[in-house]
Formats: structure tokens, sequence, C-alpha cells
């Protein structure tokens, strides 16, 4: 085991895309017209933290997740939230990015929000709200609940294959990932303590992936590498640009009770 670590610091309200007449008769070239139907051909499915696991009022990834099936059209999509810190007033905080749907499209945007377990000011659960516009006009809505059951501590994360215990033997509550999971920015990382490398194909990773997990680390992160027999899939160029140290061969376990051995320098 190594490890290294700095101490550096659904439902969619659709609506459609109604124009009053007298606009359209101001402004019958510029205007963007929409049919009324089109925003009914758009699907949107969210997937918020690691498992729906967060650290309230952290950077948390947050994936969208749209299928639209309408007339290509350019926008904005819009991620806001009700915060509040301790000992302040409530704060509507939001994120708007760019939006360039065709006509037939599968599409996934990826947000770093400070995702809060603050229920709002009408009291229930906490909840993300996701606004589509075109034209600066609302085309489609939709709410999701967040977990009100965050932990108090940042998250520990397993990237590997195949999930296992829950609990380590270290006492650590632990959420299994994948590879495709890791987020491509050093934000998404922000309410993460610690991560393990366990039955992982590093190699899979994007090198937007290895910059965050760089940054991360450099900002407090903890990395734990697993060797033994899992460094067969483990094994990367850039992993042992990052370890301080070089495996010459990995030994297998010879008997049911002992573990492989990764041997080097």
């Amino acid at each position: 085991v190594w490890m290294t670590s700095c101490s550096l610091t659904e439902r969619v309200i659709e609506k459609s895309a109604t124009r009053l007449m007298f606009c359209c008769l101001i402004f019958p070239v510029a205007l963007f017209l929409l049919p009324v139907d089109t925003f009914g051909q758009l699907e949107m499915d969210v997937a918020v933290g690691f498992n729906g696991k967060f650290l309230s009022d952290h950077f948390t990834p947050v994936s969208v997740h749209l299928q639209y099936r309408g007339t290509p059209f350019e926008g904005e999509i819009v991620l806001s939230q009700t915060s509040k810190q301790f000992l302040e007033d409530p704060t509507a905080i939001s994120h708007r990015m760019p939006l360039n749907l065709g006509s037939n499209v599968d599409q996934v945007i990826h947000f770093y929000f400070p995702v809060s377990s603050f229920a709002g000011p009408s009291g229930g659960d906490p909840k993300l709200t996701f606004k589509i516009l075109a034209n600066g006009q609302s085309v489609a809505l939709k709410e999701i609940e967040v977990s009100d059951e965050i932990d108090s501590d940042p998250l520990v994360l397993v990237v590997s294959e195949i999930g296992s215990r829950s609990t380590l033997l270290s006492n650590e509550r632990v959420e299994y990932v994948s590879i495709d999971q890791l987020p491509q920015d050093w934000r998404g990382l922000d309410g993460v303590r610690r991560v393990y490398f366990g039955r992982a194909r590093v190699n899979q990773l994007s090198l937007k992936q290895e910059a965050a997990i760089e940054k991360w680390i450099m900002s407090g992160g903890e990395l734990v590498v697993m060797s033994g027999e899992n460094f067969f899939l483990q094994d990367s160029a850039w992993l042992r640009s990052l370890i301080p140290f070089e495996v010459n061969e990995v030994v297998p376990a010879s008997s049911h009770n002992l573990p492989a051995m990764a041997i080097g320098e």
C-alpha cells in the first residue's frame, strides 16, 4: 500500500415555446420560433455526487444527460439552489452554461457545483433546479431532491471494477466508483478526502482526469494505491511517474492466505 498527501492547502416540467403575438409582429425575422411540441422531445437525467453522496457546501460533480429529438437550437442551461451558511441569510446561487443542441443528440453536461443540504425557506428536502433557456425564456424545468442524509465528513472513494464491503478494515465508510465516474476537474473531488485505487484500469484515465487528481493531491487530497495483484491492472506510465516507487515485478500469492507482492525500489 502506498499513499501520498500534501498539506497545502423528474420530473420534467415542459413548457411550449409560446410567443406573444405582438412580439411576432414587431420582430418577424429576428425572433427564434420553435414548434409548440419541440420540447416534448427533451429528456433530462441528473446524477449528483458519487452514487448520490456528497459533502454539503463543497464543489460536487453534477452530470446532466440530455436526450433531445427536436428542432436544433442554442440557449443556456442553468443550475440553481438556495444555500445557507451558518449565521448567514439564505442565498440563491446559480451556474450557467451554454447549450447547443442538434436535432438528434445525446449530450452530457458536467457542472461542479457547491451542492447544499439546506432545505430552503419552505422546508422539506433540499432541491436542485435545472432550467433550459432559449432566447431568455424558460422552455424546460426540472427539480430534483438531493439526499438530506449527507455525511459530515469528506468522502472516501474506492476506484474499482468490482464493489465489496462498504466499510474497510480501517473502519472507513467508502463509495465504490468506476474510472469514468472520476471527475474531469479537480473541483469535483473537493468533498473527497481519500481515493483508493484498487482493481482499476488506471491507464483508462483521461488526461483531464489525471490532471484533476494531481491538483487535488496538491490541495491536500490523499491517493492510496493498493498494489499486489492489482498492479497488473493499475500499471500506467502516469501512475509510475506519480508514485515514488519503481515496480520491477509482481510476485503472485503462494497461498490463499498471503497477498501478492509488488517488488521494486
